[in-house]
């Protein structure tokens, strides 16, 4: 690897001080590289960023620094050096994190189509030795399927150590946010990345993966009903009890329900087709009355009829969606039909 390693002790302040001037004037020269040539009139491309943050970085020995550069542009390529000339198109590309264990300069430019070259990054990366590493920060909880927006702690052994985190996956670095208490997050966050940093200790990183889902639909009341099949189909049986009228000629027996789920702000859809639930199904809106008078049956929901049917195959197939967070698993609710037993007016 390209630079100066130095190793040992950490040295003295004017140690310090000669090796950041010969790199600072190293990377100021070859600032005063012009790019040249005609641009023709096109927008320059964004420039990359190079994390982590440039300075002093103390490693354990036998360890490294990681290295990555990204570009604002999804679309742009990034050319890199470590030799301590210019990036151009005819430079390294780069493809993934590289590691450093000695002292260097790393150049980058971005270039996408139809812009001319970005202008240069620079980062001065200072590698000292130590025999002491910072402890990993904890993250709590440790990652895993959330159900809800959730609180994220850390914390770490060192004493007098800063913590910096990121919740976009990228490395996070003493430019990140500092961490100054418990924050939330919610989908889409996928990764929280920390690290712990404390002058004249080797960082360490720790991470936790996440992943958001709705929960699965609660059943969280079921009971019997009775009631009367209206065959007129002005849709007013009651909610419970029995109701005797001219119109009325069968009693109905089924189940009351009242469904739920962890997730909050989620809406609750079904179906009674058999089909699996979309976001575009019925819509829970409270308790549901399921009767039959016969088949196929019929499905209250609040003064609302939605014929079936319903049978012992098809059941009634429940999912909670939450915006943002993926479907719950599908649950199914099967029925026993039975005929009903005529009665007198």
């Amino acid at each position: 690897m390209n630079g100066i390693k130095r190793t040992g002790k950490t040295g003295t302040a004017g140690y310090f001080v000669l090796i950041m001037l010969v790199l600072t004037l190293l990377s100021a020269c070859a600032d005063t590289g012009a790019t040249g040539g005609d641009t023709g009139g096109l927008a320059a491309s964004a420039a990359p960023y190079i994390m982590p943050e440039p300075g002093v970085h103390y490693l354990v020995s036998g360890s490294s620094l990681t290295v990555s550069i990204e570009s604002p542009s999804r679309d742009a390529e990034i050319f890199f050096t470590l030799d301590g000339t210019e990036p151009a198109e005819n430079s390294t590309r780069y493809v993934s994190p590289f590691l450093v264990d000695s002292s260097i300069v790393v150049r980058a430019v971005a270039l996408e189509d139809g812009k001319r070259e970005s202008p240069a990054a620079h980062a001065t990366f200072v590698i000292l030795e130590t025999s002491q590493t910072s402890a990993p920060p904890l993250i709590s909880p440790a990652g895993g399927l959330r159900h809800n927006p959730t609180s994220i702690s850390i914390s770490s052994a060192t004493v007098d150590a800063k913590i910096y985190y990121t919740t976009d996956g990228s490395l996070p670095h003493g430019g990140s946010t500092l961490y100054e208490g418990p924050f939330t997050i919610d989908a889409p966050v996928q990764n929280v990345r920390a690290v712990a940093i404390k002058a004249g200790e080797e960082r360490s990183l720790s991470s936790a993966s996440f992943s958001f889902s709705a929960s699965m639909p609660e059943i969280l009341r079921r009971g019997q009903w009775e009631g009367y099949w209206d065959r007129s189909g002005s849709g007013s049986i009651p909610d419970g009890g029995i109701f005797a009228a001219a119109y009325y000629e069968a009693p109905a027996r089924g189940t009351s329900l009242t469904v739920g789920s962890a997730t909050g702000g989620a809406e609750i859809r079904f179906t009674v087709d058999g089909s699996i639930p979309e976001e575009s199904s019925l819509l829970y809106t409270g308790r549901m009355m399921v009767w039959w008078d016969g088949n196929p049956g019929n499905l209250r929901i609040g003064g609302n009829f939605v014929t079936g049917p319903i049978t012992s195959s098809t059941g009634m197939k429940i999912r909670v969606f939450r915006e943002g967070y993926e479907p719950s698993p599908v649950f199914t609710m099967g029925f026993t039909t039975a005929a009903p037993t005529p009665a007198p007016y």
